[in-house]
């Protein structure tokens, strides 16, 4: 494996992206060569420089699920206002228009055939 390869699987192994075996093998390409844990561990810290995601709390959805029981009547009117205004905009947009009044239709015209042939 060329360094531009290794280089790549150590990225897709931090990602994430390599299935066990893959991953295994990078792991132990990393613990045999020095040079590679040093890159791993350089590549880590960009890593997280380049993206700093805090841990999540661990009581997220413990509050989440206390919030969400603590007003369900709030969760019902919000459902509620959502399907009026929706009831409401249909309505508006559906409304039949008054037409506008207008002259009565002429009579039709009796159709006179005249060149009429027969045979």
């Amino acid at each position: 494996m060329n360094p531009d390869e290794q280089l790549s699987r150590i990225r897709d192994h931090l990602d994430g992206l390599l299935d066990g075996e893959r991953a295994r093998e990078v792991e132990r390409l990393i613990a045999q060569r020095p040079h590679l844990a040093a890159l791993a561990r350089r590549q880590r810290a960009l890593l997280h420089a380049a993206y700093p995601v805090p841990p999540a709390p661990p009581d997220i959805p413990a509050r989440a699920w206390a919030r969400h029981r603590a007003r369900p009547a709030l969760a019902l009117l919000r459902y509620a206002a959502a399907f009026a205004a929706g009831v409401v905009v249909t309505l508006v947009l559906l409304r039949p228009t008054a037409a506008a009044p207008s002259e009565p239709a002429p009579e039709p015209q009796p159709f006179v055939f005249e060149n009429l042939v027969l045979r």
